[in-house]
């Protein structure tokens, strides 16, 4: 629900952008770092995030971490329909954003 880029401009360092400098070549990664120093322009960060598969990595640890939490919930909710509800709702948190 949120607009894209708007933690960046709140000086946020995302997942998908501390995996994008963490994979980005030299060049890319000086780019990187000045855009974070010098006004944060999404045009300029967000290929450097797709070009590295900064969302894609954050997609597949959340979808991790929604699976997780749903192994946990299966073993500790003794009803069915909870634990249906809850899965749907891990999913939700995951799709919505992307």
């Amino acid at each position: 629900g949120k607009p894209v880029g708007s933690d960046l401009d709140q000086g946020k360092q995302t997942l998908p952008l501390v995996h994008a400098f963490r994979e980005a070549t030299g060049p890319d990664r000086d780019l990187l770092r000045h855009q974070l120093n010098n006004g944060r322009k999404m045009e300029h960060i967000l290929p450097l995030i797709r070009k590295y598969g900064g969302l894609e990595y954050a997609r597949q640890k959340a979808e991790g971490y929604a699976r997780d939490a749903r192994n946990a919930a299966a073993q500790i909710a003794p009803i069915e329909a909870d634990i249906a509800d809850f899965n749907q709702l891990s999913e939700f948190v995951i799709r919505r954003s992307y």
